[in-house]
């Protein structure tokens, strides 16, 4: 057990987050149609079949804001309008959180916790569901640990230019218009 141990341990970062990423999309692939679309999908899968414009005048009118279901509107004209393909952007959404939550991580720490961290969310039970699910939560996690890599880089540098707070500002505004509580993040 040590030799594994020690093996990931020193295994270059591109190689650990390549095996990372691969059981991360392994676990959130094996049995993304497994279930049945429920309600919810369901209204998901109804909406992404409007235009934009239509998308954006019936969120107007629901609890849920809009970028979600555009963002899942484009990435059905490329991919198909299937359970799979649906369900496959938040899985995306997954699979990009994995890579955030290592380089937050390795900001704030070490490389040990953050391949810890990578490591937690490929296969944390609540990370695989929410991106298995043609719902807003697995983007919704993915900019919230986009914004804290955003706001934790600007709290480290000396002087943080306008660049970074206006992509800050961009990524949390997109938070909040994928999950209203995005702003409690």
């Amino acid at each position: 057990m040590n030799q594994f141990v020690t093996f990931f341990r020193t295994l270059p970062v591109k190689w650990y987050l390549a095996i990372i990423l691969a059981i991360g999309a392994v676990a959130r692939l094996v049995y993304i149609t497994k279930a049945a679309i429920w309600h919810d999908e369901g209204y998901t899968m109804m909406i992404t079949g409007f235009s934009p414009v239509e998308i954006i005048e019936r969120t107007a009118r629901d609890v849920h804001p809009p970028l979600y279901y555009l963002a899942t509107h484009f990435w059905q004209l490329l991919f198909g309008t299937s359970e799979l393909a649906a369900r496959s952007f938040s899985a995306a959404c997954g699979l990009v959180t994995i890579v955030l939550a290592y380089l937050l991580m390795r900001k704030l720490f070490t490389a040990g916790p953050a391949r810890l961290a990578a490591l937690f969310v490929a296969l944390g039970p609540f990370a695989v569901r929410y991106s298995d699910e043609a719902r807003m939560y697995g983007m919704a996690a993915m900019l919230a640990v986009a914004a804290t890599y955003i706001l934790v880089r600007i709290a480290t540098t000396k002087y943080a230019s306008y660049k970074a707070w206006l992509l800050y500002a961009i990524i949390v505004a997109a938070g909040l218009y994928t999950h209203y509580y995005t702003l409690f993040i």
